[in-house]
């Protein structure tokens, strides 16, 4: 009798596990389904109010970037906007559009013209006061988007009106509960250094996705380390920020790009299609997008270059890179030890991790290889400028008679990321990591240029470098340079315009803010996930969110 009833319990838990995962099956291509239907969107997300300002009512299944719930939610805020709106009496609404979990869109009309100023504070005070005048001219229309509320308090807002000669002219307060929002990024970063904080540039430090695996939000730290802005993306990750018009570009998937006005708003969505988004992107002086990718139809990956037509959203494969270096495939193996991108399944015989345009031509840096190599004619027949890297690693190739001459004594960079260009000066994260295991021959070459460090975890130390380029005699020299934290992989170096150098050391998850002097501001420690910090930039927002 025992035996039977435990035949009908297994046979009972089978059917309810059936139906719960049938159900959930079923919920799934529901949503999907309401996804795309606008009807349902309109009727199903609604503004509420909520504590004296409205939140937005939704299944949290819903996605924000469908083209759908972007034109629905659009339409619920213009009705309320038909109403008329004070600064005693405005419309506030908690992250709008979706795309930002710490804010506020403010909307109201004033008799007068004025800027508007915010201030954010907490009661905590360990926690300094977020304060920050939104772009825009003297204005009566007034519609903004107040970033740095910040998760886990209840976040006062003072709002002031300044006149053309920055007198407060009128005031209004008002709270916004998030104690008990919960994060995908960390509230508050660790600090593992500091100095002086006032040598620090003014500006939100910009984690660009914490490692390759569930990277799937952007995330914004006050030079405190409090988190002031979060927006969610799709998967993959943002890999930079670009800025034109007032408008904010960055990816939210390994196969698309948003535009997004300082609003909150998605305005465009540029599809990659059957390329696949490899680190790094740029526009050129048309206002195209220049995006480093994988085509999905070939054995190579992170080797072309893509035009996408921010009017038409055409696709132009600008540069093939596989067939500049065609010969040199020939000496390349698809190796299980070749570092790739997420993105990536196929040969990564360069290993393109960044690129800059430069007036119909562009510099790439080639971790593969350990070289920055600059193409000229892009639009029409691209063709190889100068490689600059070691002249050793190319010996055996068509290539050795481009390589720019090294002048001084110095280790040559190896593995480097974020090569950036100025007016003939080149600046780098210099990993300092020998791998070229694409490449079959001269597998030895790194330890007689000096570079030891074979382990992408642990090694002795990465660099900041800055190689000043002479094309005229093909050469380069190294004019700056100091050591930081070792990453094996990834990382940046950003030259702020104060002259501070921001570096992301990715492997150790952990970025600093250094001076002009090289000295050590404040560093930050970044809770892993999983492996890696992909990229932290400092952005100030200016002429985008702030004046």
């Amino acid at each position: 009798m025992n035996k039977y009833r435990a035949i009908r319990l297994i046979v009972f838990i089978i059917i309810v596990i059936v139906i719960f995962f049938s159900f959930n099956k079923f919920k799934s291509i529901v949503n999907k389904d309401h996804i795309n239907d606008y009807e349902w969107l309109k009727d199903n997300v609604k503004l509420v109010k909520s504590g004296g300002i409205y939140v937005v009512d939704k299944d949290n299944s819903i996605n924000i970037y469908s083209d759908n719930y972007r034109k629905v939610i659009d339409e619920k805020i213009h009705d309320k906007l038909n109403m008329s709106y004070t600064l005693n009496e405005p419309f506030i609404l908690y992250n709008a559009y979706g795309t930002n979990t710490q804010s506020v869109n403010m909307y109201f009309s004033t008799k007068e013209k004025y800027n508007v100023k915010y201030t954010i504070s907490v009661d905590d005070e360990n926690i300094h006061d977020f304060s920050k005048v939104l772009n825009g001219n003297l204005t009566s229309k007034h519609a903004y988007q107040i970033i740095g509320l910040v998760p886990g308090y209840l976040n006062n807002i003072k709002i002031e009106l300044l006149d053309e000669n920055n007198n407060v002219s009128q005031k209004y307060n008002f709270e916004v509960d998030l104690v008990n929002q919960k994060t995908k990024s960390q509230a508050k970063l660790k600090i593992s250094e500091s100095s002086d904080d006032t040598n620090l540039y003014d500006g939100l430090y910009t984690v660009l996705g914490n490692d390759s695996g569930s990277g799937n939000y952007l995330a914004m730290y006050d030079n405190d380390g409090i988190l002031r802005s979060e927006i969610p993306i799709m998967n993959y990750r943002a890999n930079k920020i670009l800025f034109k018009d007032n408008y904010m570009y960055f990816s939210i998937s390994s196969k698309k790009i948003v535009k997004m006005n300082n609003l909150g708003e998605v305005v465009d969505i540029y599809s990659t299609k059957n390329y696949k988004i490899n680190y790094d992107y740029t526009f050129d002086d048309k206002g195209n997008l220049l995006v480093i990718t994988s085509d999905t139809k070939k054995k190579t990956v992170e080797d072309q270059i893509i035009m996408i037509n921010t009017d038409t959203h055409e696709i132009t494969n600008l540069v093939d890179f596989s067939s500049i270096f065609s010969d040199y495939i020939e000496f390349c193996e698809d190796n299980p030890d070749t570092i790739k991108d997420i993105n990536s399944n196929g040969l990564n015989y360069l290993g393109l991790n960044s690129i800059e345009y430069i007036d119909n031509s562009i510099l790439v840096s080639s971790r593969e290889t350990s070289s920055i190599i600059k193409v000229d004619n892009i639009n029409n027949e691209p063709k190889i400028s100068y490689i600059i890297g070691a002249k050793e690693l190319w010996k055996d190739t068509n290539y050795y008679d481009l390589v720019f001459e090294k002048k001084g004594d110095f280790v040559i960079n190896a593995g480097q990321s974020d090569c950036r260009y100025n007016d003939q000066y080149i600046t780098m994260f210099n990993n300092n990591y020998a791998n070229q295991s694409s490449y079959s021959i001269n597998k030895e070459i790194y330890k007689d240029l000096g570079i030891t460090n074979t382990e992408v975890n642990t090694g002795t130390k990465s660099m900041f470098y800055k190689y000043k380029i002479d094309e005229d005699n093909k050469s380069f020299e190294l004019v700056d340079s100091f050591i930081v934290s070792y990453s094996g992989i990834n990382g940046n170096a950003q030259v702020l315009d104060n002259g501070n150098i921001l570096i992301d050391s990715a492997i150790n998850g952990q970025f600093s803010e250094y001076d002009s002097n090289h000295n050590a501001i404040k560093s930050f420690k970044v809770k892993l996930n999983k492996n890696q910090v992909y990229r932290v930039y400092k952005y100030t927002f200016n002429d985008y969110w702030f004046k």
